[in-house]
């Protein structure tokens, strides 16, 4: 079993190395090899030719060493770094997506409307909007007012959350995944924050919460995205 997990450790750690690096290594092993056990075989075709071999010979040498160097030396601590923060990553970029799920569930629940993550269309977001009034009480309760919160103080109290999980994740950006990265971004730069965000300090006389339906599925695709990542890079 230790041996399994060695080996398993060692080809994550190949796996994440440079591709231009393990590439230039495994072409320099290659021909090294087609040197020492095919073409020094092969009588000199040209006067140096037993000098130039040895230089190419060198050169390879050099290079596969450079590379050992830099997977054990160098990468396997950005390595082990890297897979140290991972859990705490992985655990705020959940909750990213478990913020949006929770409201989701909640304006179902609201709305008596079957909706969920992967399902929050457009068209169905609107149809369960459509039976919720803005100021008529959430399922959050206020720690300022101990008073329910109403449906935009609820996803204000949410965008909050979820930017603070966001900002937890972008303070380790160097050992987070490019493509991590851009789906929280997006996220944390979705429309329905930016407008939810000014509802603090107007108050509308709309009846429903309908026009902002295609702002929240937004929303919600990209964190039924941000799932999915989660999920694929889980198995």
């Amino acid at each position: 079993m230790q041996r399994f997990r060695f080996d398993i450790h060692v080809i994550r750690l190949l796996k994440s190395a440079s591709r231009e690096a393990n590439f230039l290594a495994v072409l320099s092993i290659l021909l090294l090899v087609l040197k020492v056990f095919v073409l020094d075989l092969i009588p000199a075709p040209f006067a140096g030719a037993y000098e130039t071999g040895i230089i190419v010979e060198g050169i390879l040498s050099s290079v596969i060493a450079s590379y050992l160097f830099y997977l054990f030396v160098i990468h396997l601590r950005e390595f082990s770094d890297k897979e140290t923060i991972q859990p705490y990553i992985r655990k705020h970029a959940m909750r990213v997506a478990g913020y949006c799920a929770a409201q989701v569930k909640a304006v179902a629940a609201a709305a008596e409307h079957d909706l969920s993550l992967s399902g929050s269309s457009v068209e169905a977001v609107t149809a369960a909007f459509r039976k919720i009034a803005p100021y008529s009480d959430s399922p959050v309760v206020l720690a300022s007012t101990k008073k329910k919160a109403n449906w935009f103080e609820y996803f204000i109290y949410y965008s909050e959350r979820t930017r603070e999980s966001i900002r937890r994740v972008l303070i380790q950006l160097p050992y987070a995944d490019a493509k991590l990265v851009g789906i929280l971004t997006s996220i944390d730069d979705c429309a329905h924050f930016h407008n939810i965000a000014f509802m603090r300090s107007i108050r509308v006389n709309n009846p429903d919460l309908s026009n902002w339906a295609a702002n929240f599925s937004e929303y919600c695709r990209l964190c039924d995205q941000l799932h999915a990542y989660l999920a694929d890079a889980e198995g």
